[in-house]
């Protein structure tokens, strides 16, 4: 049987790799909804793609507003801490950003 901390651990490994799948070129934070998808696949959020013609990895057209999948996706995936990249592995509920700000 795995181990409770084993598990916990591997939630905030996956929580941490969709985080990077989803992450702006431009802010380097998760997309935010709304945002675009470019022809290849590349996300932007829409406050970040209102400077540019096209996009910043690939410079193809910007195709797709809000594809329902990643939508639902970013909506319903856990938030890192805002501190995560200075070592905080707290993980907080995807409607908890209050409980987020409290602990810091």
């Amino acid at each position: 049987m795995e181990k409770i901390a084993d598990s916990s651990e591997k939630l905030k490994q996956i929580a941490i790799l969709l985080h990077k799948c989803l992450e702006c070129p431009v802010c380097v934070d998760t997309l935010q909804v709304p945002f675009m998808l470019c022809a290849r696949g590349h996300g932007i959020c829409n406050s970040c793609s209102q400077n540019l013609t096209d996009c910043s990895t690939c410079h193809g057209a910007f195709t797709i507003e809000n594809p329902i999948c990643v939508k639902n996706i970013l909506e319903e995936m856990p938030r890192l801490c805002c501190n995560a990249d200075y070592g905080c592995a707290e993980i907080f509920d995807p409607g908890n950003v209050a409980g987020m700000l409290e602990k810091h």
